[in-house]
């Protein structure tokens, strides 16, 4: 996104948007914002348009959008931003909607989603952070967005890595922190450390890298990615009733 462009978004194979879309869309939206960069829909159905009410489908120029702009609840999930610092209230309504979860389910997401979003508003530098959480079939998906420095940027001020992929990889570690003056390192190791003990799925994307972890497979993918990412996105996903 360039000042006086414009960004063609071509929705030709898209069905659904899934609520990691929606926050990627609402990250998007501010960004449009911040560069005056216009937007340009191309074969848009009217049918996925009105299905999902986010604002980037409403205008071809963007205004300045306040948090509840970004906010989308269905029977099934949570979109929402937050402004500033930390805050509890994505925690709290997620405990709320999915009640039904056990309460070792609720514990792990609550703190996941906590360990990611103090890590963001400590490290990142953003003014808003997004968030989502969804219930599809036996899975959970959570994630949380922000478009600051990246975790390489922030990681280079410190350490030593030979590109972007280990950066990001380096930043799982135990006690790996940016902290000059008290101990840290802890968010993302702590969120590694619970979606490995359910099998589950773990995406960090970062600056120019990011990192895929399918933990069943024991797999890991070192991505390169084609343009450069404002901010970093981290996206997992365990499966509901396990530990």
């Amino acid at each position: 996104m360039s000042q006086g462009k414009t960004l063609i978004l071509n929705w030709e194979k898209t069905l659904k948007i899934e609520s990691s879309g929606f926050s990627i869309l609402s990250v998007l939206t501010d960004m449009l914002n911040e560069t005056q960069t216009r937007i340009s829909h191309h074969n848009l159905s009217p049918s996925l348009a009105k299905e999902f009410h986010h604002p980037i489908f409403k205008s071809l120029s963007l205004e300045r959008l306040t948090s509840k702009d970004h906010f989308q609840e269905t029977p099934t999930s949570i979109n929402m931003c937050i402004d500033g610092g930390f805050s509890p209230v994505f925690n709290i309504r997620f405990a709320e909607k999915f009640s039904f979860l056990s309460d070792k389910n609720i514990f792990h997401s609550q703190l996941i989603l906590n360990e990611l979003l103090q890590n963001a508003t400590d490290h990142s530098g953003s003014e808003r952070y997004y968030l989502y959480a969804e219930i599809k079939h036996d899975q959970l998906y959570l994630g949380v967005l922000d478009s600051g420095i990246g975790i390489p940027s922030k990681m280079s001020q410190k350490y030593n890595q030979p590109n972007d992929e280990t950066y990001i990889e380096h930043s799982f570690k135990e006690g790996v922190s940016t902290r000059r003056l008290r101990t840290g390192g802890y968010g993302l190791y702590h969120t590694f450390g619970i979606v490995k003990n359910y099998e589950g799925n773990l995406v960090v994307l970062s600056h120019n890298g990011g990192i895929r972890r399918y933990f069943a497979q024991r797999k890991v993918v070192r991505l390169k990615l084609k343009n450069t990412l404002k901010g970093t996105w981290c996206f997992l996903n365990i499966k509901v009733g396990e530990s």
